[in-house]
């Protein structure tokens, strides 16, 4: 089973990589995935997620959080170990989510498809992944 050893944060491509190891009698197995901060900041929200953020969060109804919108240009800026629960991840928008490494490797097997599923739940809501500008009035 691969186990997680290392994040490495690529701020300018907004990347994040995950180092991966498996050290069995025969010879050691290593592995990363990358994942964009944004796939990370957004997924939990996503409508393709749903019933695997209920399941995880202990949400009986399988009801899906609130859409993350606007999210293109997040950062991640932060990742903390949480013991046995996983890592958490802080992004530049106050938001912070846990993910275990079971969850990092059904992104990983699932990521096609969990991005075009919020692509679709986005589009459907009229919705966009550009950040918002602010005008103000002078």
């Amino acid at each position: 089973m691969l186990s997680i050893v290392k994040f490495q944060l690529n701020h300018q491509h907004k990347q994040l990589t995950v180092a991966l190891s498996s050290k069995s009698d025969e010879q050691a197995l290593t592995e990363s995935w990358q994942f964009s901060y944004e796939f990370l900041r957004v997924l939990e929200s996503s409508q393709a997620t749903s019933a695997f953020a209920a399941n995880a969060s202990g949400n009986p109804k399988g009801k899906a959080p609130a859409l993350a919108t606007h999210k293109k240009d997040v950062v991640l800026t932060c990742i903390e170990a949480v013991g046995k629960h996983g890592y958490r991840l802080l992004f530049d928008d106050d938001y912070q989510v846990i993910y275990s490494e079971a969850q990092f490797a059904l992104f990983h097997q699932q990521a096609d498809h969990l991005w075009q599923g919020y692509l679709q739940h986005l589009s459907s809501n009229g919705h966009s992944r550009d950040a918002m500008i602010d005008i103000k009035q002078l």
